[in-house]
Protein backbone atom coordinates (compact mmCIF):
# COMPACT_ATOMS: atom_id res chain seq x y z
CA UNK A 1 0.00 0.00 0.00
CA UNK A 2 1.37 3.42 -0.71
CA UNK A 3 1.78 6.27 1.62
CA UNK A 4 -0.73 9.03 1.15
CA UNK A 5 0.55 12.35 2.08
CA UNK A 6 -2.27 14.30 4.44
CA UNK A 7 -2.74 17.46 2.22
CA UNK A 8 -4.90 18.85 5.29
CA UNK A 9 -2.39 18.49 7.80
CA UNK A 10 0.14 20.20 5.69
CA UNK A 11 -1.96 23.25 4.79
CA UNK A 12 -3.01 23.62 8.66
CA UNK A 13 -0.23 22.90 10.05
CA UNK A 14 2.03 25.36 7.34
CA UNK A 15 -0.50 27.93 7.86
CA UNK A 16 -0.60 27.67 4.25
CA UNK A 17 -2.73 29.57 2.02
CA UNK A 18 -5.48 27.07 0.39
CA UNK A 19 -5.77 29.61 -3.08
CA UNK A 20 -1.74 29.91 -3.21
CA UNK A 21 -1.33 26.21 -2.63
CA UNK A 22 -4.38 25.43 -5.47
CA UNK A 23 -1.94 27.71 -7.99
CA UNK A 24 1.14 26.12 -7.13
CA UNK A 25 -0.23 22.59 -7.14
CA UNK A 26 -2.48 22.82 -10.20
CA UNK A 27 -1.39 25.97 -12.11
CA UNK A 28 -2.79 24.42 -15.62
CA UNK A 29 -6.79 23.37 -14.00
CA UNK A 30 -9.53 25.20 -14.68
CA UNK A 31 -10.61 24.31 -11.17
CA UNK A 32 -7.72 24.88 -9.27
CA UNK A 33 -9.11 25.54 -5.68
CA UNK A 34 -11.38 21.97 -6.44
CA UNK A 35 -8.40 20.23 -7.53
CA UNK A 36 -7.18 20.77 -4.08
CA UNK A 37 -10.12 19.70 -2.06
CA UNK A 38 -10.41 16.35 -4.19
CA UNK A 39 -7.18 15.44 -3.32
CA UNK A 40 -8.13 16.42 0.87
CA UNK A 41 -11.04 14.72 0.60
CA UNK A 42 -8.61 11.35 -1.00
CA UNK A 43 -10.43 11.10 -4.11
CA UNK A 44 -6.97 12.15 -6.13
CA UNK A 45 -3.42 11.97 -5.65
CA UNK A 46 -0.51 14.32 -5.69
CA UNK A 47 2.06 13.67 -8.56
CA UNK A 48 5.91 13.92 -7.91
CA UNK A 49 6.23 16.90 -9.20
CA UNK A 50 3.30 18.50 -7.40
CA UNK A 51 4.52 16.86 -4.07
CA UNK A 52 8.15 18.71 -4.77
CA UNK A 53 6.27 21.57 -5.32
CA UNK A 54 4.37 21.17 -2.06
CA UNK A 55 7.78 20.29 -0.13
CA UNK A 56 9.49 23.85 -1.66
CA UNK A 57 6.77 25.68 -0.15
CA UNK A 58 6.73 23.86 3.14
CA UNK A 59 11.00 24.54 2.85
CA UNK A 60 11.52 20.80 3.19
CA UNK A 61 12.23 17.73 1.66
CA UNK A 62 9.66 15.49 -0.17
CA UNK A 63 9.88 12.58 2.36
CA UNK A 64 10.13 15.14 5.28
CA UNK A 65 5.82 15.45 4.03
CA UNK A 66 5.07 11.53 5.26
CA UNK A 67 7.58 11.64 7.59
CA UNK A 68 4.75 12.84 11.27
CA UNK A 69 1.70 11.41 11.73
CA UNK A 70 -1.10 13.96 10.26
CA UNK A 71 1.98 14.43 7.69
CA UNK A 72 3.90 16.99 9.45
CA UNK A 73 7.09 18.38 8.12
CA UNK A 74 10.34 18.59 10.10
CA UNK A 75 11.75 21.39 10.37
CA UNK A 76 15.35 21.81 11.48
CA UNK A 77 16.63 24.93 13.24
CA UNK A 78 18.87 26.20 15.88
CA UNK A 79 17.38 28.85 18.86
CA UNK A 80 19.02 29.74 22.35
CA UNK A 81 21.94 28.12 22.15
CA UNK A 82 19.88 24.78 20.96
CA UNK A 83 18.93 23.02 18.04
CA UNK A 84 15.90 22.58 17.13
CA UNK A 85 13.29 20.41 15.28
CA UNK A 86 9.96 22.21 14.97
CA UNK A 87 6.89 19.88 13.24
CA UNK A 88 3.75 21.66 12.71
CA UNK A 89 2.64 23.04 15.71
CA UNK A 90 5.33 20.77 17.62
CA UNK A 91 8.83 22.34 18.53
CA UNK A 92 11.78 20.35 20.40
CA UNK A 93 14.84 21.49 21.46
CA UNK A 94 17.67 20.09 22.29
CA UNK A 95 20.86 21.02 24.43
CA UNK A 96 23.66 18.34 23.90
CA UNK A 97 25.80 20.27 26.59
CA UNK A 98 23.13 19.50 29.20
CA UNK A 99 21.32 17.04 27.56
CA UNK A 100 18.43 18.49 28.14
CA UNK A 101 15.10 17.66 25.33
CA UNK A 102 12.29 19.97 25.73
CA UNK A 103 9.09 19.26 23.02
CA UNK A 104 6.39 22.22 23.12
CA UNK A 105 3.39 22.51 21.42
CA UNK A 106 2.28 25.91 20.85
CA UNK A 107 4.84 27.59 23.07
CA UNK A 108 4.27 25.51 26.23
CA UNK A 109 6.07 22.41 27.22
CA UNK A 110 4.27 19.05 26.62
CA UNK A 111 7.52 16.82 27.63
CA UNK A 112 10.93 17.57 29.36
CA UNK A 113 13.95 15.17 29.91
CA UNK A 114 16.63 15.27 31.22
CA UNK A 115 18.95 12.35 30.42
CA UNK A 116 22.34 11.32 29.05
CA UNK A 117 20.92 9.36 26.55
CA UNK A 118 20.11 12.09 23.92
CA UNK A 119 24.21 13.60 23.63
CA UNK A 120 25.14 9.91 22.37
CA UNK A 121 22.36 9.98 19.87
CA UNK A 122 22.35 10.30 16.33
CA UNK A 123 20.31 12.95 14.38
CA UNK A 124 17.84 10.18 12.76
CA UNK A 125 17.45 8.23 16.58
CA UNK A 126 16.16 12.14 18.19
CA UNK A 127 14.20 12.89 15.20
CA UNK A 128 12.63 9.29 16.31
CA UNK A 129 12.42 10.47 19.78
CA UNK A 130 10.82 13.43 19.15
CA UNK A 131 8.09 11.62 16.61
CA UNK A 132 7.13 9.14 19.54
CA UNK A 133 6.46 11.75 22.20
CA UNK A 134 4.35 13.79 19.54
CA UNK A 135 2.14 10.53 18.70
CA UNK A 136 2.00 9.88 22.17
CA UNK A 137 0.63 13.26 22.74
CA UNK A 138 -1.48 13.40 19.68
CA UNK A 139 -3.43 9.81 20.55
CA UNK A 140 -3.84 11.57 24.40
CA UNK A 141 -5.90 14.19 22.72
Amino acid sequence: MAEIINLNAIIEANKLDIDVVAETLFPHNKCKKQAVYRVMRGDAELTESQISRLAQMCGCLAADLYSVKGGMPMKPGYEDGCITLSFGPYKAKVNYGGAFLTVFKEEKIIEQMVTTKVEHMTLPQLVECVKIIINKKERKE
